[in-house]
């Protein structure tokens, strides 16, 4: 197996070097979207669902979503817009998500620091996804989420999900 981390899609340009660049990306990305051997992990900043872009790319090449996996990343940028009266209906994706990617969204945060001034990550990583992950479970939980969708809260559920996935 391979992971490649492909460069994120440029929606903006305005002017012709950024325009190119913008080309090479989308052909670029798209080269390993077209390939039907290749799994995508399409990450999305976590909000409202319609207005995922990169999720509609990704059902271009995979009209059926047997090979894509959505992440909703940034959770905790997203926590104030989430009530007890409206964080199932999220977590479903306001009917914004097709039913067969969201059998396979995952949604969490992940450890970010200030990098202004260089600093490197400071700590453990691994326990730092670890606190990350228990502290986006127990706000949904605060927040009432089902009991269903706490299996999809988290890197360590996206992880535990993608090695049952290489394992297949």
């Amino acid at each position: 197996m391979q992971v490649v981390d492909l460069p994120g899609f440029r929606s903006f340009a305005d002017n012709a070097d950024a325009s190119a660049l913008q080309k090479a990306i989308a052909d670029l990305n798209e080269s390993f979207m077209e390939d039907k051997n290749n799994i995508m992990i399409c990450i999305e900043q976590a909000g409202d669902a319609a207005n995922m872009e990169v999720l509609g790319r990704c059902k271009r090449f995979d009209p059926l979503h047997r090979r894509t996996i959505l992440v909703r990343n940034k959770l905790d940028k997203y926590y104030g817009d989430l009530h007890s009266s409206n964080i199932n209906q999220w977590m479903e994706g306001m009917g914004d998500i097709p039913p067969e990617v969201l059998k396979k969204t995952y949604t969490m945060s992940l450890p970010h620091w200030d990098t202004s001034q260089g600093q490197s990550c400071p700590g453990d990583f691994g326990k730092m996804l670890r606190e990350r992950a228990a502290a986006d479970l127990t706000q949904m939980r605060e927040k009432n989420v089902s009991a269903k969708f706490e299996k999809m809260v988290g890197f360590d559920h996206f992880s535990q999900f993608m090695e049952r996935e290489i394992e297949t």
